[in-house]
C-alpha cells in the first residue's frame, strides 16, 4: 500500500519500503479516531528509531476502516 502511494511523488518513487512491527502504544481496539491518529502518529515516529527517513503508521476503527499517517524526521505530520 505504502509503495503505491509514494509512485505519486516524483522524489520518493524509487524508495525503499521497509515494514516494522512497532507498537502504537494506544488501546488494542482503538474507540476514537484521536486515539486512532494517535496510534498511527506514535508508529510512524517509531520509525526513526529504525533509521528511517520517513515514517507512515497504519491504524485502523471499525467505523472508518483505515488511516496512513505520515510523519517527517521532526515527527510532525507530513504532505510529503
Amino acid at each position: 500500500m505504502v509503495q503505491e502511494l509514494l509512485q505519486e511523488y516524483p522524489h520518493l518513487k524509487n524508495a525503499t519500503v521497509s515494514s516494522y512491527e512497532i507498537t502504537s502504544e494506544v488501546s488494542d481496539q482503538p474507540k476514537s479516531l484521536d486515539e486512532t491518529i494517535q496510534g498511527a502518529m506514535n508508529r510512524a515516529k517509531g520509525v526513526f528509531e529504525k533509521g528511517g527517513d520517513y515514517g507512515f503508521g497504519k491504524g485502523g476503527i471499525l467505523e472508518s476502516g483505515g488511516l496512513i499517517q505520515p510523519v517527517d524526521k521532526n515527527h510532525t505530520k507530513s504532505s510529503m
